[in-house]
């Protein structure tokens, strides 16, 4: 959370250009409080502010808060909760995530995960069985963060529930400022399969 000093035609540019983002205006001038709520802003508080109210403006947002990692693809591939370093079960079922998310939500099927995973035995069934076996590490590993909806699973297709996810690629794609800063050429750098996203970041590299 964060405390801003804005007028009401930054909160509208905000508003359009972040639109999940909840703004909670705190001011001792009653009167505001019309033209602010045209703003459709998640809260108005009146100076002084007691902890009950703030406590209930946060209960009560127009976006609800969901919990997130983060997830750092430029550079080398590393993924964050609170704060914290996610320690992987397994190197594959880092880079079977990492593929995923790489995929941005969109479907994957367990055979292109295969082709991911080489260095997994040969043989297609033993492929699937360690996709399997990385899903599940995977799904048991976020649980314990609470975060048991990661990873989704349709018919034969993964993907990654975006929402869980505060993802520099993601934000560099929606077109964030402060993401393309952060882009000095390096995508994933550990895993050559990464090498074929590189070429859509720099062409719209800003």
């Amino acid at each position: 959370m964060k405390v801003l000093l804005v007028d009401d035609e930054q909160i509208a540019l905000g508003e359009k250009l972040y639109p999940t983002t909840n703004v909670i205006i705190c001011t001792a001038h009653e009167h505001y409080a019309f033209k602010a709520w045209d703003l459709f802003i998640s809260g108005y508080l009146l100076k002084p502010v007691s902890i009950e109210r703030l406590r209930d403006a946060l209960d009560h947002l127009r976006t609800p808060v969901v919990e997130q990692l983060t997830v750092r693809c430029f550079g080398s591939f590393e993924v964050f909760f609170r704060g914290n370093l996610v320690r992987f079960p397994r190197r594959g079922a880092k880079e079977l995530f990492a593929y995923l998310v790489n995929r941005c939500g969109r479907g994957v099927s367990s055979g292109e995960l295969c082709d991911v995973l080489r260095d997994e035995p040969v043989d297609p069934e033993l492929k699937k069985a360690s996709v399997r076996k990385y899903v599940m590490a995977l799904r048991k590993s976020f649980a314990a963060l609470g975060l048991e909806d990661v990873i989704c699973h349709t018919r034969d297709n993964y993907y990654v529930n975006t929402r869980r996810l505060d993802c520099d690629l993601y934000r560099f794609l929606d077109g964030d400022p402060s993401a393309h800063k952060l882009y000095a050429g390096e995508f994933m750098s550990q895993y050559s399969w990464a090498e074929n996203t590189i070429g859509i970041l720099e062409n719209m590299a800003i």
